[in-house]
């Protein structure tokens, strides 16, 4: 069984948190092997608008989908920069995606403008940990084991979600104020080594 450890503690959105943008990355969703999920981003700006991207990572390139995006300037305006026409395509590709990297259980409502519900998750990305798998502290490090084999080891400020077939992880940093993808490691099979995704 192959182990991997991630144990640099990273900036977070170093750019964007000196910029006043606040990031947050949510797992929505794991395809149906467990190989691939889906990730919501979004972005809040200091004067106020933001952006909407989801993205889907593991064991094929990883695709992203900006289909919102309306940072303020200053004062009251917020500029759409994403036209309808080309929310409408981004968010039939995803859909495309999503159907040829076997995700069930998400439907996408591909008109625009974007809208809560546009992306619908049947059942979201459990937080408990597969069958046969266990998380432990050891000082600041959390350690995932599978049949108490140690899989993965991350340091203080990172979490890691399991999909429900444990044939894929995925590791994000958590502070106060943001979340960001440090990556996603997939599997071809139940207790064979994990290979890291394409960012």
């Amino acid at each position: 069984m192959s182990r991997f450890t991630l144990m640099t503690c990273l900036v977070i959105g170093s750019m964007s948190h000196a910029m006043g943008i606040h990031t947050e990355v949510s797992v929505l969703a794991w395809s149906s092997d467990g190989t691939s999920v889906l990730l919501l981003t979004e972005a809040h700006g200091p004067e106020g608008g933001g952006s909407t991207t989801y993205s889907i990572a593991g064991s094929r390139p990883m695709v992203s989908f900006k289909v919102s995006s309306d940072f303020s300037p200053g004062g009251a305006t917020q500029p759409q920069t994403v036209s309808l026409a080309q929310c409408q395509k981004l968010l039939g590709t995803l859909d495309k995606e999503l159907t040829a990297r076997g995700f069930d259980g998400v439907t996408v409502d591909t008109s625009c403008p974007l809208r809560e519900g546009s992306v619908k998750v049947r059942h979201s990305a459990p937080t408990a940990l597969p069958e046969g798998w266990t998380q432990t502290m050891r000082g600041t490090t959390l350690v995932l084991s599978e049949r108490e084999h140690v899989v993965l080891e991350v340091a203080k400020g990172m979490t890691a979600f399991v999909s429900p077939t444990g044939r894929g992880v995925a590791v994000l940093t958590l502070t106060n104020y943001d979340s960001a993808l440090v990556g996603v490691w997939a599997r071809a099979q139940a207790g064979g080594p994990f290979v890291a995704g394409s960012k």
